[in-house]
């Protein structure tokens, strides 16, 4: 295949059961912005080119999302890693906030601590910022 020809990931689409509280959560939290509102959907964004969208999209079945990570011993590995430049600070909103989060931990290349969001998909911030980003 030419390395040209798929250049990027566009989109991650997160099932949601409250599409209001899940926008809400998602841009006042996290920092997203919306950028596009459909019925039963919500685009999102950093607004820095290059980054991927996340479309949030109400559904009545919905999952968490998370997997275990057997070599990483990891029991409920998130899909989705945010970054973020100050671990601690960010460590200490999301508490201001009443989020419930665990523990900062060291990880391969960086910090790590994990969160859930409304729908309790598992979600990761980190201050591993990979070479190619």
């Amino acid at each position: 295949m030419d390395d040209k020809l798929i250049v990027k990931i566009a989109t991650i689409e997160v099932p949601v059961s409250n599409l209001e509280k899940s926008q809400e959560f998602y841009t006042e939290i996290l920092g997203l912005h919306t950028v596009e509102e459909q019925d039963h959907a919500r685009y999102l964004s950093f607004g820095e080119k290059g980054t991927a969208t996340i479309k949030l999209t109400e559904t009545n079945s919905v999952s968490p999302l998370h997997f275990s990570n057997s070599n990483a011993n990891i029991q409920h590995n998130p899909v989705i890693d945010f970054y973020t430049t100050d671990i601690h600070a960010c460590y200490h909103f999301f508490h201001e906030v009443n989020l419930s989060v665990t523990e900062i931990e060291e990880a391969e290349s960086g910090k790590i601590f994990y969160f859930q969001d409304p729908d309790e998909h598992w979600l990761c911030m980190s201050t591993t910022n990979h070479v190619s980003q």
